[in-house]
């Protein structure tokens, strides 16, 4: 509950305001589904959030014993971290048009962090947008 007070939530929907982005996007975020924070918030957290208990008991018999039964641990590197194509993002499929735009010499291989990754995605979303026009 503490976290909603936090000034993380005005910057992060300030980025995704269609008439500061120019783009007609419609953004959602699951945990703000007020379906969703309601369940959350009636959850008493002992003992449904120690050791990630509500997870573990919704997902048996859906992951193996040994995932469900593992310690939590911290991530070895950022999720994004590696190169470009770990990160899911298809290449570049109208690179003719796309280089009309975009110095493609000037992309990354591994995956940037902050605004620079926002400019990868940009790109990625401009090439999917030009092969389809």
């Amino acid at each position: 509950m503490a976290s909603f007070s936090e000034s993380i939530w005005p910057a992060l929907f300030s980025t995704f305001d269609d008439e500061e982005t120019l783009a007609p996007l419609l953004w959602r975020h699951p945990y703000l589904d007020l379906r969703v924070l309601e369940f959350l918030l009636s959850v008493p957290p002992v003992p449904w959030a120690r050791r990630k208990l509500l997870m573990r008991e919704a997902m048996r018999g859906q992951l193996p014993q040994p995932v469900l039964a593992r310690r939590k641990t911290p991530l070895a590197a950022a999720p994004a971290a590696g190169p470009v194509v770990a990160l899911g993002l298809p290449e570049l499929s109208s690179k003719a048009l796309l280089a009309r735009y975009v110095d493609l010499r000037a992309l990354p291989t591994q995956v940037p962090t902050g605004p620079a990754f926002d400019r990868l995605i940009a790109v990625h979303a401009l090439d999917h947008w030009l092969a389809r026009a």
